[in-house]
């Protein structure tokens, strides 16, 4: 409605002005209407505005015909040359704001989180969990097999179709507070809380889901599954590294075995276990 009221008000302030110049660059409003419209609208509405103003514009010039012709049009073509700069620059300005600051821990094709975003996630999902928790943390890595030869077929915008295609599986797969990331090109991660250290039928779904895709994939997966009790007290940079370092390992033996094949590793012998707490380390004045 405050577009429709915005864009009528504008049209008819230009059009019963008596001087067709005041009109005609009175006109120019136009382009606060349709940016405010590109940014918080639909396109159907944006037509609407670029429709009146437009129409708007046409009278203005017919009106002022008997001028110059040459200024006449040319000054009509600024108008509307305004009006578009100011629509496409406020609604460029936002989304470039929307990209860089307000996620920039997301990937921008995927929508998932990307490296960074992942462990800041995957450290806040290990240290909000109770050091008595008798749960299991899980890091499973994904890597689609034979994504070289899928980009020399389908080019860029079929692999950019099938990461797209296999995030959103692995959305609708994943539970909702499982953290999922797209670190990069062929790699999907995916971690998690588990009551009891089989994670078969998560993985077997994620592999079912994938090989459903229309590009016809397959993936390694590696899975590295640990009591959550005695890793939650430690700095969780340094567990989630190594748990990543585990499970990409793992998805590596899968892909040597042929591919399309799941290595799981089951409470691992972590060196981050070994390492004693940090109050623990001496003082740099002792040394």
């Amino acid at each position: 409605m405050t577009v429709v009221v915005g864009t009528v008000c504008v049209a008819v302030s230009c059009l019963i002005q008596s001087d067709p110049v005041a009109g005609l660059f009175g006109a120019s409003t136009f382009g606060l209407v349709s940016a405010y419209t590109a940014l918080f609208h639909t396109p159907r509405l944006l037509a609407l505005c670029w429709t009146a103003a437009a129409a708007t514009l046409t009278v203005l010039t017919v009106r002022w015909a008997g001028h110059d012709l040459a200024f006449v049009v040319s000054s009509a073509l600024l108008v509307a040359l305004v009006v578009v700069f100011v629509t496409f620059a406020g609604r460029m300005t936002i989304w470039l704001l929307d990209a860089d600051i307000f996620h920039p821990n997301l990937d921008a094709l995927t929508g998932l989180l990307n490296h960074d975003g992942f462990h800041e996630k995957a450290a806040t999902l290990l240290t909000s969990s109770s050091r008595t928790d008798d749960r299991f943390f899980v890091v499973a890595v994904v890597n689609l097999d034979s994504y070289s030869l899928l980009r020399s077929l389908a080019g860029t915008i079929g692999v950019d179709r099938a990461r797209i295609e296999v995030a959103r599986r692995l959305r609708d797969t994943a539970r909702s507070n499982a953290v999922l990331a797209h670190p990069s090109d062929s790699e999907f991660v995916i971690a998690d809380l588990f009551t009891e250290p089989d994670t078969s039928p998560l993985i077997e779904r994620v592999q079912g889901t994938i090989n459903a895709a229309s590009a016809r994939l397959t993936a390694s997966i590696g899975v590295v599954c640990t009591p959550l009790a005695p890793v939650a007290k430690l700095p969780a940079p340094d567990v989630i590294d190594e748990l990543m370092a585990v499970a990409s390992n793992a998805m590596y033996n899968a892909r040597r075995a042929g591919g399309n094949r799941v290595t799981y590793v089951n409470d691992p012998a972590l060196t981050v276990l070994d390492a004693p707490p940090t109050d623990e380390w001496p003082d740099d004045d002792t040394r």
